[in-house]
């Protein structure tokens, strides 16, 4: 940014002649934090037929801006930067929404859990590559807690869930489960009933609790103290 001077400083003070551009010359820098929320518009273009072609259209119109969802009111832009605010700085969706409503933007959270919703496939893959890869590292460390999810799941009576966590060297992995018992390190270990093995083996850190005894047979269990 060039900053000039006022009028009264563009003129000689003794004849009034004005004085001419001579380049500029270094004044400071400064930080500017800009919070912007911006409404795009878009139109999409016509064109109609020049020839006289038999069974072509006489009309068509560009198709559409690709949307990461369809008819979604929110950009890609807006989407990751909910997604980072609410995952990486670990900031509540009603926070995040007062934020948006301070430049102008009013939206429900019914409106945005609606949006996550819709991008759960779309993690998926992401998320499945991440658990085999942490299957793979042969270390591990595995704890669970109770977790309330208030939804209801046919045979289950109460919102009691559990969320397990498996650590390894590179990554940390979170199960979200109805059940805290033994079929949850069946399945990610890759149990084998007939032959009391896994597909996985390797060290594995836990307490002792009831459900990770029955790998004593095909992991080498370091009970926590």
């Amino acid at each position: 940014m060039v900053v000039v001077a006022p009028p009264a400083l563009c003129v000689c003070a003794r004849c009034g002649l004005p004085l001419e551009l001579a380049g500029t010359v270094a004044a400071h820098e400064e930080i500017e934090w800009e919070v912007r929320l911006v409404r795009k518009g878009y139109r999409r273009q016509c064109y109609k037929r020049t020839c006289a072609c038999a069974g072509m259209p006489a009309r068509i119109v560009a198709p559409a801006p690709a949307r990461l969802i369809p008819k979604g009111l929110l950009s890609l832009g807006a989407i990751v930067e909910m997604l980072r605010l609410k995952f990486k700085y670990q900031m509540p969706l009603n926070r995040i929404l007062r934020m948006g409503k301070d430049h102008g933007l009013s939206l429900s959270a019914g409106t945005v859990c609606g949006i996550w919703q819709k991008l759960e496939p779309l993690f998926t893959p992401l998320y499945q590559a991440i658990v085999e890869a942490t299957r793979q590292t042969g270390e591990w460390l595995m704890d669970e807690t109770r977790w309330e999810v208030f939804e209801r799941v046919e045979g289950k009576e109460s919102h009691r869930w559990w969320v397990w966590v498996v650590v390894s060297p590179i990554s940390r992995v979170y199960l979200l489960r109805t059940s805290r018992g033994a079929g949850v390190p069946k399945e990610f270990f890759g149990w084998d009933e007939q032959t009391q093995t896994c597909r996985w083996p390797g060290r594995l850190m836990v307490d002792r609790f009831a459900s990770y005894k029955f790998l004593t047979v095909a992991l080498l269990l370091a009970f926590c103290w």
